[in-house]
């Protein structure tokens, strides 16, 4: 599922032309050819890493690292030990196919503020995700905050209904919090404005194929459940 999504990608990630991390060219020939003499792949996704001449490609096979001159192939997470930080396999393919967050259609997204709404997140939740009823617990805690919610429904046939009715709702900041927090179930609300085709296909471009997934201004992406002092963190 990860590498298909990945896959279905390049043509749009290719269009775009303007992500410099984005191995293209004679480099991304030679790797590619390089990597098939090997491996029988028919598409690949290289994006340059922050290690010194280490690429991850992204193929219908998985995800894997590979060296500057095709020879060395890793597969795997990553550990930097100066830096004493973990890079999970794909981690730069999702950095690299992340949107800046100020070009983030937050249009799409439910708005809630706390206090002066200084510290910004945007987050991807299912409203039926484990994990992000999880992080919305955290999320309340957050001070001086706005909070970006992508409601991203895939999980179960009830996501995309409870998706709609919140959304439609004449409050649909609180409708989200009731049920969230309180498992307050949503009335049953229609509209002609809910944006899920438009959440779904930006998830997609931007390979988000889980949640909750958690961005933040200086385009650092997390995926999984992090706690409030995880966000004090992102925010120093």
């Amino acid at each position: 599922m990860l590498c298909l999504m990945i896959i279905s990608l390049l043509g749009t990630v290719h269009a775009e032309a303007v992500n410099p991390n984005v191995v293209t060219g004679d480099e991304a020939k030679v790797l590619e050819d390089k990597i098939k003499k090997s491996f029988s792949l028919d598409k690949m996704l290289i994006v340059k890493t922050d290690i010194p001449d280490m690429y991850e490609v992204a193929s219908d096979a998985g995800i894997f690292y590979v060296d500057r001159t095709g020879r060395y192939l890793l597969s795997g997470d990553l550990y930097d030990l100066e830096k004493n930080k973990l890079y999970p396999s794909g981690y730069f393919i999702d950095k690299t196919l992340t949107i800046p967050f100020d070009q983030l259609p937050f249009e799409l997204a439910i708005k809630r503020v706390h206090g002066n709404g200084e510290k910004k997140v945007a987050v991807f939740e299912d409203p039926f995700c484990v994990y992000c009823h999880k992080l919305d617990e955290e999320l309340k805690k957050l001070d001086n905050a706005t909070i970006y919610t992508f409601v991203f429904p895939f999980l179960t046939e009830r996501s995309l209904p409870y998706a709609q009715n919140i959304w439609c709702s004449p409050d649909p900041a609180k409708a989200w919090e009731d049920w969230m927090l309180n498992k307050k179930v949503p009335e049953t609300n229609a509209c002609g404005t809910f944006p899920h085709k438009d959440v779904v296909a930006l998830a997609r471009k931007m390979n988000i194929r889980s949640t909750p997934v958690i961005l933040f201004p200086d385009n650092e992406r997390v995926t999984g459940y992090i706690d409030l002092e995880e966000f004090k963190k992102h925010w120093k």
